[in-house]
């Protein structure tokens, strides 16, 4: 038997105990007890009302309980008088309802306890006799624990619907971004290696430069695709964030969007000292800036930007946009004084793509995802707060226990040398064979090339080689995995990097098991496949 059902048959056992009460009792005051009786058997809060008043001549014990309030403070009053209708109107429907019908049942309404919290009530109620003279009983079922198990689960739901929109696109992404990507490593390495060339004039060398930054710019946005996919596949190190958020207001995009609005002030009131985190810089960097040039955004005409970061120790979860965990945290918040985000908006703001922007001008609908995926492969959580005061997002990042972390170093040209090793790249397109070739060639490595698998596996029959440059996806023939594990049985040992324009996934983290040593994502510049490739060689096997 449901609710509803359940105060109903209160309610019809309530009407025969009413005749009974009728034809058995001689008097108002034995009627009165016999009913004083059966109101304490009745489990949900219960309130007997004069009809001709609206005066309160009775409660039960479980309406005392429930409620808060004593018996003295109850009884005598009305439901004006008594305050206890959260929403005097939804108070003035029913009573309507009761005399127009006689009763209501299951209807829900917000009440208050004496506290002055609320739950919430599922409310009956129903005309009956005591001696001769109308009376109201109504029965309130606390209902609250079932809404907010009901608002548990509509949330729930939302955000598994968002992660399934996340994933059906990521999984496009990743293909686009294969392609493209591959694209981006002629503009990005190609410029980037002919600029090592000493003899080159002035005008041409920032012609290699404009399109050198414009490939990056473009891998960026492919970046943020990749990252719907998989968060950051870079290497994690230890960050200080009051440091890196000093970047960031210093960095080009922050000097832009100062410039831009001269009438926003952007103020860092972070404390001094904040323990350090772990993680992409690159990553969490882009996250900031996304944040920082939305709230500057957000403000028409004058106003500000607050970025705090602080250390943050939650003892028990703390619900928000995302539900945090207890632990430690960095907390760092970026505030506006703008007009707040509507609520249809709030719920759909990190989604791929959705964007209040002019499309293609202001943002590619892209930022608020990255910044979603960014921090939860961190190992973090978003909260969210929002009113026409201004918006603060709140991101929490775990702190960093850890004793050593990788560092920062500036990388020397002259420290990418190689020592003559033989080299063999292995990779279906002529152009991706020819950068890896060039680039390695130029830090003095000796180097063979193979358009595919069954080639690759040729050569090595012929020559013994220090380090394979690997291609995940090949086509036709064989692909990067089933490739390496047939080069380790000619050659055991044989080290290896894998390069691709897809995201880090299952088939590359099995070749890295399987004995490869790095995974190099497409695009990639001379530093980077320099060191990595320097990295691989001189790593204990």
């Amino acid at each position: 038997m449901d609710r509803s059902s359940s105060n109903k048959a209160l309610l019809d056992r309530i009407a025969e105990l009413e005749a009974q009460l009728e034809v058995c009792c001689n008097s108002q005051a034995e009627a009165e007890e016999r009913l004083e009786k059966l109101l304490s058997t009745i489990p949900d809060p219960v309130t007997i009302i004069k009809a001709d008043t609206g005066i309160c001549i009775n409660v039960n014990d479980e309406f005392l309980r429930v409620s808060g309030w004593s018996r003295e403070e109850i009884v005598g009053q009305t439901a004006e008088t008594s305050g206890i209708w959260v929403n005097p109107e939804e108070r003035d429907i029913f009573v309507t309802a009761i005399r127009e019908r006689g009763a209501v049942h299951s209807l829900e309404a917000d009440f208050y306890r004496k506290d002055r919290t609320t739950f919430t009530g599922l409310f009956s109620a129903a005309f009956f006799t005591i001696g001769g003279y109308p009376h109201i009983l109504s029965i309130t079922r606390d209902i609250s624990r079932r809404k907010k198990a009901e608002e548990e689960n509509i949330n729930l739901l939302k955000r598994l619907e968002r992660a399934r929109k996340m994933e059906a696109l990521g999984l496009l992404a990743g293909g686009v971004a294969h392609d493209l990507n591959n694209i981006f490593t002629s503009l990005v390495a190609y410029p980037d290696l002919l600029l090592h060339s000493q003899d080159l004039s002035p005008e041409v060398k920032r012609g290699l430069e404009i399109i050198r930054d414009a490939g990056y710019r473009a891998s960026a946005v492919v970046q943020d695709l990749l990252t719907i996919t998989r968060g950051p596949s870079h290497d994690f190190q230890r960050i200080e964030l009051n440091t890196l958020i000093t970047d960031c207001l210093q960095s080009p995009e922050g000097l832009r969007a100062l410039e831009d609005h001269p009438l926003v002030t952007v103020v860092n009131t972070s404390e001094k000292t904040v323990q350090p985190i772990e993680g992409s810089s690159v990553h969490i960097r882009k996250s900031l800036v996304n944040l920082i040039m939305n709230a500057m955004e957000a403000i028409e005409g004058r106003g500000a930007v607050t970025i705090a970061a602080a250390n943050r120790s939650l003892e028990d979860a703390v619900p928000g946009y995302d539900t945090i965990e207890p632990g430690e945290y960095v907390v760092v918040s970026i505030s506006d004084t703008g007009t707040g985000i509507a609520e249809a908006d709030k719920l759909r703001i990190f989604e791929p793509f959705y964007t209040r922007k002019a499309m293609g001008r202001s943002g590619t609908g892209l930022g608020l995802t990255m910044v979603w995926n960014a921090v939860h492969e961190h190992g973090g959580c978003i909260d969210l707060h929002t009113g026409p005061g201004g918006t603060t997002f709140e991101l929490y990042f775990p702190v960093c226990h850890c004793e050593k972390c990788k560092g920062n170093a500036e990388i020397n040209r002259v420290e990418l040398l190689g020592d003559a090793q033989r080299v063999l790249v292995v990779d279906d397109e002529d152009v991706q064979r020819g950068i890896a070739e060039q680039i390695l060639g130029m830090l003095n490595y000796r180097v063979d090339t193979a358009s595919c698998g069954e080639r690759a596996i040729e050569m090595i029959y012929r020559h013994q080689y220090d380090l394979v440059v690997l291609d995940m996806i090949m086509d036709p023939g064989i692909d990067g995995l089933e490739t390496f594990r047939k080069l380790r049985d000619i050659q055991p040992g044989l080290r290896a990097i894998i390069v691709s324009g897809y995201a880090e996934n299952e088939k590359i983290r099995n070749v890295l098991s399987f004995g490869a040593g790095a995974f190099l994502p497409k695009p990639y510049t001379v530093e980077q496949l320099g060191l990595t490739v320097r990295d691989e060689l001189a790593r204990k096997a």
